[in-house]
């Protein structure tokens, strides 16, 4: 289950943003690639935030409920996902891309869980997500871009621990 907790953390961000900044007709944070195939940024990112799955893993240390008549494991699928949030703003909008980085951190920082009591909409499989920020060297945020094989924004990589109920 990879898409779910990542349209609801892209869904609740991007209304958070659009409040905070008052902006009416189009989102402020998506759920996207930072790139095209040809490397360019996609249409649809610019001046935003963007959320991009940038690795996965299994945490074995995660598990959920175990039914008595079950042989399934316990754990389910990737608890773990990585996302980069990235500021993906033109260059005469770079101060505004960072104020918008900078509301996207205060957002995580401020809301670190979302689970059935303050997200109602949360997938019934879900028990709660988890978001932490994860500390990059210079050379790890380097490594990272050039995986991407992206030219580098501004922005924040976290570490998204998915909790399930089943």
């Amino acid at each position: 289950m990879i898409y779910q907790p990542l349209d609801t953390l892209a869904r609740y961000l991007d209304n958070y943003l659009i409040n905070k900044f008052s902006i009416a007709g189009e989102h402020a944070a998506i759920l996207s690639t930072i790139t095209d195939q040809d490397g360019t940024v996609p249409e649809h990112c610019l001046n935003k935030i963007a959320l991009t799955l940038v690795s996965l893993e299994q945490d074995k240390n995660i598990r959920g409920p175990i039914r008595p008549d079950s042989t399934a494991s316990p754990v389910t699928g990737f608890n773990n996902l990585y996302v980069l949030v990235s500021a993906v703003f033109e260059p005469e909008n770079y101060d505004e891309g960072l104020k918008s980085l900078n509301e996207a951190l205060l957002f995580f920082l401020d809301r670190p869980v979302f689970n059935s009591a303050n997200t109602p909409d949360l997938d019934t499989k879900i028990s709660q997500i988890r978001i932490t920020p994860v500390e990059q060297s210079m050379e790890g945020n380097q490594r990272l871009w050039t995986m991407l094989d992206a030219k580098y924004r501004p922005s924040v990589l976290f570490r998204v621990q998915v909790v399930y109920n089943d």
